[in-house]
């Protein structure tokens, strides 16, 4: 039999500015990684999670950003070539900080295995 081959996951951070969803310039490439890393890996995932800082906008506003932002990231994906059953998107508001700096908390945080 064939040894199976482990792929090794990989993890990109996409930063926003406060109160936006809509990914910029500077973060482009790491999009693009992740794409690149699912059209190599064709049996791979991808989660797509958004957050929303806890220092600004209300816990409903937040989750409902962190949800935009999670979007805006999958819809580039699909637009990339990716298939939707292979993307799973959420946006937990700011329930969670994976961060401790604040401003980081305005991010989306892919996960591709």
């Amino acid at each position: 039999p064939k040894p199976e081959v482990k792929v090794e996951k990989i993890t990109e951070n996409i930063f926003f500015l406060i109160n936006s969803s809509k990914i910029r310039a500077s973060q482009e490439g790491k999009v693009a990684a992740i794409v690149d890393y699912m059209k190599r890996n064709p049996g791979a995932t991808v989660v797509v999670t958004g957050y929303a800082d806890k220092a600004t906008g209300t816990s409903r506003y937040n989750k409902t950003l962190s949800e935009r932002r999670a979007k805006a990231v999958g819809d580039a994906l699909l637009d990339a070539g990716i298939s939707a059953d292979r993307i799973s998107m959420s946006g937990k508001g700011d329930s969670e900080q994976p961060f401790v700096q604040n401003d980081d908390n305005r991010v989306v945080i892919m996960i591709a295995e």
